[in-house]
């Protein structure tokens, strides 16, 4: 997409979003600007609540909806996307679900982290855990040669963001997966900041 193709598409949603009569809005986090479509969904909701009382069958299969938008966004299946309540909750029920009581037990992650990243992983410390924090340079960007030097055999994961929420700094993170991976080693990719912005596809 080129620049001018990017702007025309922006402009054309911009009107969607009323806070922007108003203010200019630059928080992309949990509490995006709310387009009319938005609040039409959760109105429709509400309503189907005052009207017809448990709309389960409905909701689950609009849940299902999102998870094959999410899946043609991203290039995978169906099987491959799980929908939960935010970033730090799908963090949390990866985290959780792995073992760190043998030998690989160091979750290596960043200093470009939002908060919740460090917070669940050193949550895992109770657990057998090793937290390890590369820090970032002093321009933001990330030194993948002192991140391998990190990844090791009692590595048991990389937990590492694509953008930097606070500066927008960018990882390579396909050069970050690659060394890894070519370790034997999971990634946790927090994708937050730019999944829609940039184009990434899940393997």
């Amino acid at each position: 997409m080129t620049v001018n193709n990017a702007l025309d598409t922006s402009l054309h949603y911009r009107d969607h979003f009323p806070v922007f009569d108003s203010v200019t809005y630059i928080n992309s986090c949990s509490q995006g600007a709310l387009s009319y479509e938005v609040r039409a969904a959760m109105n429709h909701y509400m309503n189907g609540m005052d009207d017809r009382g448990s709309l389960w069958d409905e909701w689950v299969m609009a849940q299902e909806g999102v998870r094959s938008a999410l899946a043609r966004a991203f290039k995978t299946s169906t099987t491959q996307v799980a929908l939960t309540a935010s970033a730090s909750a799908g963090i949390n029920s990866l985290m959780s679900a792995m073992d760190f009581s043998g030998k690989k037990n160091r979750i290596v992650t960043t200093g470009l982290e939002f908060p919740t990243m460090g917070q669940i992983s050193h949550a895992q410390e109770l657990r057998g855990a090793q937290v390890i924090h590369v820090p970032s340079e002093a321009d933001n960007t990330l030194d993948l040669k002192k991140v391998d030097a990190e990844l090791n055999d009692s590595t048991a994961l990389l937990a590492i963001t694509h953008v930097c929420y606070r500066n927008g700094a960018m990882t390579d993170i396909k050069s970050a997966i690659k060394l890894a991976h070519s370790k034997g080693i999971p990634v946790l990719v927090d994708a937050y900041q730019s999944g829609g912005s940039l184009p990434n596809q899940l393997r």
